[in-house]
């Protein structure tokens, strides 16, 4: 058995170095669809604009003589009466409502939560900022899942019998690890995030096959029960 749990130490560190593979790419940009939209777009809006003739406005600047090297700029003509009018029928611009909170959004369709979330306007109980951060975990998974293995470690070399508590630490290792995909929908995830992730679930499974086994083993080593006389 002890062979069974180094091998749980080794495969525990490996996984922990996996940490230091790429997972992300340096701040996550729009995927190649959303790229050939938005070239498709711009394509687009410069087509309109030299269709209402602004775009012949952009070609005023000529040299006036070449021998002296003095170029003249002509003045800027102004814009053609339908861009001028659009313009102007324009709707200023509004500013932004102030944006609710999730426990704001509980509290005004539940009011009688309201004093354990929300009791007086813009303050928020401890509760209230425990439920508004859930909307950050996703942000924060990876780091929660790495404290969670980190734990777990440690646990391992301190306390071999501590076994239900390394399976709940790897399984919440691998379900925060798994929330943290979703920056991958504005961004790519590179290939170190998926060694990662089957490793852990690989951690998981191999934990849990040791907790099994220890089960069955110790029921084995019971003594009998004396009969009743």
């Amino acid at each position: 058995m002890k062979k069974h749990t180094t091998y749980s130490k080794l495969l525990h560190i490996l996984v922990l170095l996996c940490f230091l593979l790429p997972f992300f790419y340096t701040g996550c940009g729009p995927s190649k669809e959303e790229k050939s939209q938005r070239e498709k777009a711009k394509q687009d809006s410069i087509d309109a604009i030299q269709k209402t003739g602004l775009g012949a406005f952009t070609d005023k600047i000529s040299l006036k003589d070449s021998l002296q090297h003095d170029s003249v700029v002509e003045p800027k003509a102004a814009l053609p009466d339908e861009l001028s009018k659009i313009i102007a029928d324009a709707p200023p611009e509004k500013e932004n409502p102030k944006e609710q909170r999730l426990s704001e959004v509980i509290s005004d369709n539940y009011p009688f939560l309201r004093p354990i979330l929300t009791p007086k306007p813009d303050t928020f109980t401890g509760l209230g900022e425990v439920i508004n951060s859930v909307y950050y975990i996703a942000f924060y998974a990876i780091l929660i899942s790495f404290l969670m293995l980190l734990i777990g470690l440690l646990i391992k070399f301190i306390d071999r019998h501590a076994s239900l508590t390394l399976i709940i630490l790897d399984f919440l290792a691998l379900a925060f690890m798994f929330f943290s995909r979703t920056p991958t929908f504005v961004c790519d995830v590179l290939w170190g995030y998926w060694v990662t992730f089957s490793l852990i679930v690989l951690l998981f499974l191999y934990d849990t096959f040791i907790v099994i086994k220890n089960k069955r083993r110790n029921k084995s080593n019971e003594p009998l029960a004396s009969s009743p006389l």
